[in-house]
């Protein structure tokens, strides 16, 4: 599961267009025993119902840990995600609990159009998942970084602490601590930087790559970096480039 900490802050709340398209819905989640790729996306016209609305949605879930896939397909974003018409974004997220085992190690993929007829289908699925990139090395490079450390004292852990939004970065107190926190989320505007406390005090340790698009023009609309670790210092901002360079996500829309 995607933390509380991470989507809390990744929602936003942007208005909608209003268009009447027919879309695919699909009560439940398409379960494949397999990683999912362009060249083996399942038929979704022949297992969802075809219905007006005005957003086509479709995720993708790829779960490294079990090998295997699912595929939402829906009239509206999964709940704890606002709809941005025409954007489509990237998750990489590993995490780490108390016993130093992979909790989660996921790829997450979502479109949300209003634009394109059909458009959470399997052929523009197909589409879409044959234009991203994703070059995901965190088991190799950054594992090590969030193992957990049992006898954690933030007394002398030496969390960082640095902000640029008090909003979105609310000071605490570092003796209190369970572990250091960091994100880095770049816009074509501004550069949003935090270092301090979780949010949450939620029992692990994790790394998040989190990469949105606007599908109309492929410009980036967000570009962020999470990291929750127990190491000494950890949470600096060289570390949360480590992170953002082993997890690269590229969009380029092949017709």
């Amino acid at each position: 599961m995607l933390h509380i900490t991470v989507v809390t802050f990744l929602l936003s709340i942007l208005p909608s267009f209003v268009l009447s398209l027919q879309c695919y819905n699909c009560q439940e989640r398409i379960q494949l025993n397999y990683l999912v790729t362009s060249e083996t996306v399942p038929s979704i016209s022949t297992q969802c119902e075809l219905v007006n609305s005005s957003i086509c949605s479709v995720d993708v879930i790829w779960d490294l840990k079990t090998n295997t896939s699912a595929i939402s397909v829906s009239t509206e974003a999964l709940k704890g995600r606002d709809v941005v018409p025409n954007r489509l974004g990237v998750y990489l997220l590993l995490d780490i609990r108390s016993n130093n085992i992979t909790n989660d190690w996921q790829h997450v993929f979502y479109y949300d159009g209003n634009l394109i007829e059909k458009g959470n289908d399997e052929v523009n699925l197909k589409k879409l998942l044959r234009s991203l990139s994703i070059e995901e090395r965190f088991q190799q490079e950054i594992v090590p970084l969030i193992q957990v450390i049992p006898s954690f004292d933030p007394k002398t852990a030496n969390c960082s602490e640095f902000r640029q939004h008090d909003f979105e970065c609310p000071r605490r107190d570092l003796t209190t601590c369970s572990r250091c926190f960091a994100f880095v989320n770049q816009t074509a505007t501004e550069e949003k930087v935090c270092a301090t406390c979780p949010y949450e005090s939620e029992p692990l340790n994790s790394a998040v790559r989190y990469k949105t698009f606007f599908s109309t023009n492929l410009t980036v609309d967000a570009d962020a970096t999470f990291l929750t670790c127990q190491q000494h210092g950890c949470n600096s901002a060289e570390n949360v480039n480590r992170v953002k360079q082993a997890g690269k996500i590229t969009f380029n829309l092949f017709i």
